[in-house]
């Protein structure tokens, strides 16, 4: 909240969706949702177009953006479970039974992340802190007990082989192939350290995205037996941030999030209200062509695929200001548009605020500055105006 100067009215954030409005102070309404939906690969863009969208999951995190960073989903190599990383807790989501299990509060763990799947599913493997020392944990959900995570690969940004026998992960001076009916594990791309990777369904290929130019991201691909790297496509409008990519069942397409097909000038992302939304994309491994397959209002993100269906995060948020008076009454809402952590001018005849959408395509890029003009009783005489804007 922000006082007014003659204090009779404060500031107060207004949230919600379509659905309600939600009047908390000092907080944000996030939305998130697990959502399915059929890929017919031999018409991969009319599929997600005809095919009706099914909602598994939603929930609204309660804290701040590191929620927008943390919150992650990963469905386990047997197709069965989604582990779903969110405010430091750990989830099993059942695909089967759209049951739920609190596992690290089950396990009594306050902090934990980075959750992967190993054992074709049967275990879940994450890193969590107890008594302020990190302490690797591993669960058996067929055994329903913790097990001893030593030998377990401790890294979330990985991708496992269908028969689980294959994990290609990031570690140490690069991406790594770990062949567990070998016992072997090899250094496949020297210092690389990727943004997604994964591994192709012929276990021929790992293609992982990195940051190698201002603004834009490549795609490469590793060839395993020959360890020779080529590019599948460059320039593209990738989010910053480490995210998640897989192979369609035979191999044609690599299913990415981007904020559009077209690389714009880097100058074009700073502007304010650009649509910089992640939408989700089937990327050609031998032509680079894209095929857009998802774009809902919010960011998608990748979940997986599961018998020839996508299943993809979608985040979306809700940011209001409103004013009420000081001694109480009814809230009245400031601005229509996407706005938060308003202040008053000291003269209490204005009010600024961040405005626009959250982009994390453009992390650092995701607000402008605008002002709006009020009188004594603190109603806008003016339309938002923005005064900060573009690269700051």
């Amino acid at each position: 909240t922000s006082v007014i100067p003659y204090k009779k009215f404060k500031i107060v954030k207004l949230e919600g969706n379509t659905m309600q409005i939600y009047y908390h102070r000092n907080r944000v309404l996030y939305r998130v949702a697990i959502t399915f939906i059929i890929l017919n690969l031999a018409l991969l863009q009319q599929a997600c177009q005809k095919e009706k969208i099914q909602t598994l999951y939603t929930f609204q995190p309660r804290t701040w953006y590191e929620d927008k960073m943390s919150a992650d989903a990963l469905i386990s190599p047997d197709g069965i479970h989604l582990v779903i990383t969110n405010e430091y807790e750990i989830t099993i989501f059942n695909l089967e039974t759209q049951k739920l299990k609190k596992l690290s509060r089950e396990l009594n763990i306050e902090w934990a992340w980075a959750a992967h799947w190993e054992s074709n599913g049967d275990v879940v493997v994450f890193q969590s802190v107890t008594n302020d020392k990190a302490n690797p944990q591993a669960y058996d959900l067929k055994k329903n007990k913790k097990i001893d995570p030593k030998g377990h690969i401790l890294n979330a940004l990985r991708d496992n082989s269908k028969d689980d026998n294959k994990i290609a992960y990031n570690g140490r001076q690069g991406i790594w192939l770990k062949d567990k009916s070998q016992n072997v594990t090899e250094l496949m791309a020297p210092d690389v350290q990727s943004l997604a990777l994964a591994l192709s369904p012929n276990e021929e290929e790992i293609a992982f995205l990195i940051h190698d130019e201002p603004g834009f991201m490549t795609l490469k691909g590793c060839d395993i037996e020959s360890k020779t790297i080529r590019v599948i496509k460059d320039k593209l409008d990738a989010t910053y941030q480490a995210q998640r990519i897989c192979y369609t069942s035979d191999g044609g397409h690599i299913l990415i999030s981007l904020a559009s097909d077209i690389p714009p000038a880097l100058e074009k992302k700073h502007k304010p209200n650009t649509d910089r939304n992640l939408k989700i994309y089937a990327l050609s491994t031998t032509t680079g062509a894209l095929i857009l397959l998802v774009d809902q209002k919010g960011d998608n993100h990748i979940v997986g695929l599961r018998d020839n269906r996508l299943l993809w995060r979608n985040f979306s948020t809700s940011m209001k200001t409103g004013i009420f008076p000081a001694d109480g009454g009814e809230i009245r809402p400031l601005l229509g548009e996407q706005t938060s952590l308003a202040y008053w001018h000291p003269e209490g005849n204005k009010i600024s605020v961040m405005f626009g959408e959250w982009h994390l395509a453009d992390w650092a890029l995701n607000w402008d500055l605008g002002v709006v003009h009020v009188d004594s009783t603190g109603v806008p005489t003016s339309k938002l105006s923005p005064e900060i804007t573009g690269f700051h």
